[in-house]
């Protein structure tokens, strides 16, 4: 458990690494600099309105990712035994090298989280590793389930109300990655090129003024979605 907070506590939790100038104020910023960043942004379009030559998912734009936030052994075991037992099965996608990657993706993704809720994710994965144990279920972890019954324990564990929210925060940053990468996306023939592509038409718009049309708002304001 020294070692985990450690990892929480005393970690780097990286800002963002490719912000502009404008936005690095420091700890010690004040208003004034920080209006000079706004008034900076605002002159600077270029920050608002990126090259769009390409819709690649993995796009070679030299943008540098904040390294993955370095786990506790401990930690990296019980993460992994979730991982599988969250991810949907065969003949679902996935394999050893697609676990390894969406371990990589959370962990990258949590350098870009409020450090409260990152260590609250971590807090969680232990959590449910030790879930078999407060729910007098048996005295093996997790970990130690095969993958099936470990789902199981899962479905169980997400019935009650301290248990849900353990379950939730765990499929949320797992299946978010799951759902994002390219072979699951081949499996289920979503190809979303199409839409990204009048997004950015309705961006290119919006930055020259227009306004965008009733049927072009997504979510709750959209007229569609209150029909």
């Amino acid at each position: 458990m020294r070692s985990l907070a450690t990892t929480l506590l005393g970690g780097h939790w990286a800002a963002l690494p490719n912000l502009p100038k404008s936005l690095k104020w420091g700890r010690k910023g004040d208003h004034a600099k920080a209006s000079s960043g706004e008034d900076s942004m605002a002159a600077d379009r270029s920050l608002w309105m990126p090259s769009l030559g390409t819709l690649e998912r993995h796009p070679k734009d030299g943008w540098r990712f904040a390294d993955p936030v370095a786990l506790p052994k401990t930690t990296q075991v019980a993460f992994r035994a979730l991982i599988k037992a969250i991810c949907p099965p065969p003949p679902a996608p996935g394999n050893a090298a697609m676990f390894a990657k969406i371990e990589e993706d959370v962990l990258r993704a949590l350098r870009y989280m409020h450090p409260l809720f990152a260590a609250s994710l971590l807090i969680a994965v232990h959590a449910l590793d030790l879930s078999p144990l407060w729910n007098l279920k048996g005295l093996r972890r997790l970990r130690a389930l095969d993958r099936d019954e470990a789902e199981d324990f899962l479905n169980e564990v997400a019935k009650r109300a301290l248990g849900r929210q353990l379950v939730f925060a765990a499929r949320m940053a797992i299946l978010s990655q799951y759902f994002d990468s390219d072979e699951v996306q081949k499996a289920i023939g979503y190809e979303p090129t199409e839409f990204m592509q009048s997004r950015l038409n309705l961006r290119t718009r919006m930055m020259a003024g227009s306004e965008p049309a009733p049927k072009e708002h997504i979510g709750p304001y959209s007229e569609e979605a209150a029909s």
